[in-house]
């Protein structure tokens, strides 16, 4: 993919497992998502680094949102890691 950014999870826990990761120089190696989940407080969080909202995507960038908008409203959202506000902030 062109032109996307991933977020750096290496001080993340390691229960936080990408949908979608990147795979970073070998000299760093760092721990890379560009499309993770997470429960903070009573809440559910799904980031993507990917700009879904880019209208000159393609068919194939309004299928990833919609199959993640989908992903968001199923029983299945249930993310196995845990953050604080302040983790997510870092991040």
């Amino acid at each position: 993919m062109n032109n996307v950014r991933s977020v750096n999870l290496s001080k993340a826990p390691l229960s936080l497992r990408p949908i979608v990761s990147a795979i970073d120089d070998w000299n760093r190696n760092w721990r890379l998502g560009v499309i993770f989940e997470c429960s903070v407080g009573p809440g559910r969080l799904l980031v993507s680094a990917i700009n879904l909202d880019n209208e000159r995507g393609g068919s194939e960038l309004q299928q990833l949102r919609r199959s993640l908008l989908d992903y968001m409203a199923g029983e299945k959202f249930k993310s196995a890691a845990t953050l604080t506000p302040e983790q997510v902030a870092s991040l």
